[in-house]
């Protein structure tokens, strides 16, 4: 799988990419979710390349941490070829740094290296959920070599940049899950979301065919990019049968996550809560939901 080439289509029009900030909240397990973290999820088709590593969660409450400086050995090597994935693909990491405890979860990676150059590189990411409200910090963030330095160190909740269809790459992801715990993934890339690796390379072809991969082709405006997007769907349409397709990607790769639930009142229940500087009068204005992300438009460049 060309996967500069789908890094390139989905990033490499540097001037004109818009950012769209869509309130992403996929139904999650209706059980309890505990309070969790993890620092790097990989999948392909569904199956763990890389498992989620470091984990933990706390079902009691209590604090439970976990440090590592290394990534492990891939659980399965796909036949797919993605760099971050392959067998010679450099996978190292400065330190992953995960912790969770009630109603609060972090997890942190510092100077990662999944594939070098045509891979993801960053030198910091971090996840934060607390009392189901959400934030994460993204600095020197490169994939596919495109650089994206530039954009906010702490973007807005489900930032979403790529080309529908082809590489979908949120940034601070926010989850609201049905028990009312938040999930924060601080990077989450998504590799053709919904098809299989023969029609990817179909859709590949296609694209090749007509110079839509090629940035030197001259996208680089918005509305140039905004037909990139339409020739996907175009061609996904015809290579699937119709438009309406699987929302599980063809690979899936999760940076930084973090689940905390919400203790819905923070009226001092809880023991050792009683102290709390926030007073009785926390409790009647509170409803204990996370708040739901407003969906915003603005423009930033992208260097590749």
């Amino acid at each position: 799988m060309a996967w500069k080439k789908i890094a390139g289509a989905g990033l490499a029009a540097s001037a004109g990419v818009a950012l769209l900030f869509a309130a992403v909240n996929p139904a999650q397990a209706a059980s309890s979710n505990p309070d969790s973290a993890y620092g790097v999820h990989v999948q392909l088709s569904g199956n763990d390349v890389i498992k989620k590593t470091p984990f933990v969660e706390s079902t009691d409450g209590k604090l439970v941490k976990e440090r590592t400086a290394s990534i492990p050995a891939r659980d399965w090597q796909p036949t797919v070829a993605l760099p971050i994935i392959g067998d010679d693909a450099p996978m190292d990491v400065g330190a992953l740094e995960v912790l969770a405890e009630k109603n609060h979860a972090e997890a942190r990676i510092g100077n990662l290296n999944l594939g070098g150059d045509a891979g993801i590189t960053a030198e910091l990411i971090e996840a934060t959920s607390e009392n189901a409200v959400g934030s994460s910090k993204i600095v020197g963030l490169k994939i596919g070599n495109n650089d994206l330095s530039g954009l906010a160190p702490s973007p807005a909740a489900n930032t979403t940049i790529g080309v529908a269809g082809l590489l979908e790459i949120t940034l601070n992801e926010q989850i609201t899950n049905d028990d009312g715990s938040l999930t924060v993934n601080a990077v989450h890339v998504k590799v053709a979301p919904g098809i299989t690796a023969p029609q990817l390379d179909q859709l590949l072809g296609q694209l090749s065919a007509t110079g839509g991969l090629d940035a030197s082709a001259g996208l680089t405006q918005l509305s140039e990019l905004d037909g990139l997007s339409a020739s996907v769907t175009g061609a996904l349409e015809g290579l699937t049968g119709s438009s309406a397709r699987s929302a599980d990607p063809l690979a899936s790769i999760v940076l930084a996550s973090a689940t905390s639930g919400d203790n819905g009142d923070d009226g001092g229940d809880d023991p050792g809560d009683d102290d709390d500087d926030n007073g009785d009068d926390d409790g009647g204005d509170d409803d204990g939901s996370a708040p739901t992300p407003t969906p915003v438009q603005t423009e930033h460049a992208v260097t590749g």
